[in-house]
Formats: structure tokens, sequence, C-alpha cells
């Protein structure tokens, strides 16, 4: 429902003629009817977490909180990977070490490198950074196919939306694959890539699909580390990272399908997501109401 709504919100934006469930020729119901300039079916899904997946994320939110907590504590900074996950008696044996070495250093200028779990290592750096270094700190690389989950999902997808109308699928996918998978260690535009040519794989024997959308969760900071848009699959698809609103930035790839309005459609919805950082104000003053960095007080 809240994908409806996103992607509805950014339609109306736009000047377009928005349906919530529509009827189908099969009898079954839509997610959206997008008219205008062209018209467009729109199906709407999510790919949550499998349990491995699930496991993963909260250990490794956990275990990254309580470093980043240390490096506060005494004034460093930590880096490396934590890359397994261990069972909490062993997390906290370990984080006891690394405080303690942490203690150690902190106001000495010095450097010290700790074994992790998963035969990984941890930096603790007290003192400035070497000219081009960055701290980066990672949880465990989730082991699965993730992409074969997403593929049939598409594919679920393509199979019951199939109408008159070109067809767009619009997928949230968790914090997993951009995240958690060993693909999310890759440049972004290299994993954007690879990404894009899988879903074209997906798509390629439906000829009423017009496109999918494939974004993950609005997150604080930058996903991958840069802002950028990258044109990628000889022209077929499309990334970026963009700011969507305050610090929260969106992850997108787009891809086309063989539909005979995809090129153009593609460029719409690029248009959607590429404003949507503009578009909270806008609805606010489409209300009568103030922006909202107005509405938001002093802490």
């Amino acid at each position: 429902m809240l994908l409806q709504l996103e992607v509805g919100g950014l339609a109306l934006r736009d000047g377009r003629g928005v349906e919530f469930e529509p009827p189908l020729a099969t009898g079954k119901f839509g997610d959206l009817l997008i008219r205008g300039s062209t018209t467009m079916l729109v199906e709407t899904t999510s790919v949550g977490l499998p349990k491995e997946m699930r496991e993963a994320s909260r250990f490794s939110d956990r275990a990254l909180l309580r470093l980043q907590m240390i490096g506060a504590e005494y004034g460093i900074s930590v880096a490396g990977t934590v890359a397994e996950v261990v069972t909490e008696a062993t997390l906290e044996a370990w984080l006891h070490e690394v405080t303690k070495a942490a203690g150690e250093i902190a106001g000495t200028g010095r450097r010290q490198r700790l074994a992790s779990p998963g035969g990984s290592h941890l930096e603790l750096i007290d003192g400035p950074m070497a000219d081009g270094e960055t701290i980066s700190l990672r949880g465990p690389t989730v082991k699965g196919d993730e992409w074969l989950r997403l593929a049939l999902r598409i594919r679920d997808k393509a199979e019951q939306g199939e109408t008159d109308h070109p067809l767009w699928i619009r997928i949230d996918e968790g914090s997993s694959l951009w995240g958690l998978t060993e693909q999310a260690s890759w440049p972004r535009p290299v994993m954007h890539a690879a990404l894009a040519t899988n879903v074209l794989d997906v798509i390629g024997s439906f000829r009423h699909v017009a496109g999918v959308v494939v974004a993950g969760p609005l997150i604080f900071g930058v996903p991958g580390g840069s802002v950028g848009s990258w044109e990628l699959v000889g022209g077929n698809a499309l990334s970026f990272i963009a700011p969507a609103r305050l610090n929260l930035h969106r992850e997108a790839v787009m891809v086309m399908g063989a539909h005979e309005a995809a090129s153009n459609q593609l460029e719409e919805w690029h248009k959607w997501y590429a404003g949507e950082g503009t578009w909270l104000d806008w609805a606010l003053e489409h209300l009568g109401q103030s922006k909202s960095t107005d509405l938001i007080g002093p802490a």
C-alpha cells in the first residue's frame, strides 16, 4: 500500500491521473493505473529478508553499533569487518577485548589491529586519517542467492499483470540486496549493471512488460559512498543514488522491457524519482501548508 501511494503521489505531481486497484480483464485487480501522456499499469511489491538474512542483519546492527559506541567513548576511529555471526557470549568477550585495546591507544596517536570473528580484522585508529583514507565498518556478508528471490518475484508480477496496458513492476528490495549480499561490496555502478542484466534476463520473454524499478529503502547517509546516476547495459537501464528528503537517500535501478512504450516511460520514471527530494514540499504546498523545513522545529 505504501508503494502504491508513493508511485501514485509522484505521478500525481506530474499531472497524471491515478486509479488505485483498477479492475483487469482477468477479473482480478491491479495496483495502479496511471493515465496521461502515456498509460501504464503498475504492479507494486516488496521482497523481505529471509530468516538467515534477518539474523545476520540483527547481529550486524548490534555489533557495529557497539563498535561505534566504543570508538565514540575513547575518541578513536574503528574500521574493518566482522565477517561472521557468532553467539552473544562470543561477541561480548570479543567486544571486551576491543574495549581494552581502545583504552590502551586512546590519546597516543597509535593504531592497533585486532582479529575479528570470521577470520577478518578490525583496526583501531587514534589520530588523523592518512591522505585518501576512509573509514569502513562492515558486518557479515550473507551467502545465498538474493537475486534469485528477486527474479521469482518479478516473474510472478509479470504473469499477474498481463493486460493491454504496458506493465511496470515497482519492487521495494530491502537492505538485504543493497547492504548484506556479496554484490553490495562491489562498486555501485558495477553492482547496478549486474542487477540490471539479471532483471533483463527475467523480463525478456514478457512482451507486455515495459520495465522494472528496483529500489532500496530510504536510508540516512549515502549508500555506496557517492551520489550519482549511471546508464547501464547499452542504454537499456539506468540507476541512481539521489537525495530524497532531509538526509535520506534513494538508490534505484530502472530497467526497460520489450514493450514499445518502454523508452519514453523509463524517462518518466526517472523524472518522478529524480524529483522525489522536492515532492514533500510540493505536497505540503498543495495542501496549503508550510515547507517541511519550517514545520520541523529545533530539538
